[in-house]
C-alpha cells in the first residue's frame, strides 16, 4: 500500500496572521475533521485562509485549505509569525522582471521603513532580503520613489531587470 506525501505550509508563503472568532462547528464532543480554529493565515496569493485541525482522541493536525489541496502546518504555529514580525518594518508587494522572457515574479518581502533614505541603505534591505545579490552596487540613477512605490532598474548588473516595490 502506498500513501500520497503530506504537503507542509512553507511559512515564507505566510504574509500575515490575525486571529478572529472561531466559527461555529457542529461537532457535539469538539473531535472531528474540518473543525475550524480563530487563526487565519494570509497568504502570498493575497487571501485570507481559515487555519483548521483533524482532531481525534487528544491529538490534533493543524492545515490550511488550498485549490491544490491542504497544507499541513508541522511544526509552525500562528504564533511563530506574529513573534518574529519584526517592528519598523513594512510589507511590500514586488514585481521582479528578469532579462529574459517570461512572466515576471510576484511576491511579498518585509523591508525596514528606513531603508529608502539613500542607496546604500537600500542596496543592504535588498541583499538581506535575497533580492540583490552581495557585491551588486546601487546609484542614484538605479532607483525612484514614485509616491508609494519604488521602482529599481539594475540593467547589466544583475540576473533581473527591474524590481517594483508597492507598500501594502
Amino acid at each position: 500500500m502506498t500513501y500520497a506525501a503530506l504537503a507542509y505550509l512553507d511559512p515564507r508563503e505566510v504574509i500575515a496572521v490575525k486571529q478572529t472568532e472561531a466559527p461555529h462547528h457542529r461537532s457535539r464532543t469538539g473531535y472531528g475533521n474540518d473543525i475550524p480554529t480563530s487563526w487565519l493565515v494570509r497568504m502570498t496569493d493575497k487571501r485570507w485562509r481559515r487555519i483548521y485541525v483533524i482532531l481525534w482522541s487528544n491529538s490534533g493536525t493543524a492545515y490550511v485549505k488550498t485549490a491544490k489541496g491542504n497544507l499541513y502546518l508541522g511544526a509552525w504555529e500562528p504564533t511563530d509569525f506574529v513573534a518574529t514580525k519584526p517592528t519598523g518594518y513594512s510589507s511590500y508587494c514586488y514585481t521582479l522582471r528578469h532579462k529574459m522572457s517570461g512572466p515576471p515574479t510576484v511576491s511579498y518581502v518585509d523591508l525596514p521603513d528606513k531603508c529608502f533614505d539613500n542607496c546604500k541603505t537600500l542596496a543592504s534591505a535588498l541583499r538581506t532580503a535575497g533580492l540583490l545579490e552581495p557585491g551588486n552596487r546601487l546609484t542614484h540613477n538605479d532607483w525612484r520613489l514614485e509616491g508609494e512605490k519604488v521602482i529599481v532598474i539594475m540593467p547589466l548588473r544583475s540576473v533581473w531587470h527591474s524590481l517594483t516595490l508597492v507598500k501594502e
